[in-house]
This record gives C-alpha cells, structure tokens and sequence, in this order.
C-alpha cells in the first residue's frame, strides 16, 4: 500500500529532526514530485496546503525555486530549489493516528487469519472415525504389539544364552 504524500513528508520531518527543528527537504520533494512540467507549482500547492492546515511551519527567507523558477532571468534548476520546514505538534499528531490505523487493520487481518485455522481445526476434529477405521488401527496396533513382545523375548534368549 503507498502512503500518502503528507504521510511521506511527515515521516521523513521525523526521521531527520524529532526535535520540532527547521529541516531542509530539497531531497524529499526532487524524490517525490517528477521532473515534468508544473512539478514545482504542484510542490508549492502542496506545500501552501499543509502550510494553511496548520501541519507544518516555513521558515521565512529559506525558500528558493520552488515560487519563482527564474532568478534575474536565469531559470533556476531543480536541483538548486531550497525549501526550509519543521513539522508541528499536528501533523505527529495525523503521523501517530495514520501509523495506529494500520497497526489495527494488520491486526484484524491476523485475527480473521488465525480464527479460520481455528474453525478449520475445529471442523477436522469433530469428523469420527468410522467402526472400519477403528478396526483397522486395532489390528495394526495388535501387529505392532505382536512384534515388539517377539522382539523382547528374542533379547532375552540372547542374554540367557551369552551369560
């Protein structure tokens, strides 16, 4: 299952800073927004979006290509795009819960997996033998019986004997 983009951008703001601290993610959006046309202006709808929520923080003055793709008539090139952030009490929030769901939709799964072995097993074993079955297993338990006291009655001859 692919998360969602917010999910994504929230898991990576965790993973570089937990400490709530501003973190650059060029890298993160040149990963996850294609290099076709309008990328950037979907990056800054994206960006703006989470912004407006309350989810994330920008830091003023660290944003750089993503608004403005030309700087004194000069296109500037994704790879020098800069976009400075740090994720808010929010959006660990919406983290946590997303995480939560899963947790409990995997857990379902294992339990509805688990509870049809245990109506499997429960069917299997309440199907009885029949009388035939029952008579069969008798006579190969009373060969095997057979054998072995045939088998302990030779060891003792042999240890008479060598004695």
């Amino acid at each position: 299952m692919s998360e969602q983009l917010d999910i994504k951008l929230f898991k990576y703001l965790m993973k570089k800073d937990s400490g709530f601290g501003y973190v650059q993610i060029r890298d993160f959006l040149l990963k996850n927004f294609k290099d076709e046309k309008g990328d950037r202006l979907r990056m800054k709808r994206f960006l703006d979006h989470l912004s407006s929520e309350g989810y994330i923080e920008v830091e003023s003055g660290k944003t750089y290509g993503i608004g403005l793709i030309t700087d004194a008539g000069r296109k500037i090139p994704r790879e020098e795009i800069s976009y400075s952030i740090r994720i808010k009490s929010k959006a660990v929030e919406s983290y946590k819960e997303y995480k939560k769901y899963n947790f409990d939709k995997n857990l379902r799964i294992l339990l509805a997996f688990f509870s049809a072995v245990a109506f499997v097993l429960s069917i299997y074993t309440l199907k009885k033998p029949s009388t035939e079955q029952y008579d069969e297993l008798d006579k190969k338990m009373d060969s095997i019986i057979k054998a072995m006291s045939q088998k302990t009655e030779l060891e003792k001859l042999k240890y008479s004997e060598n004695r």
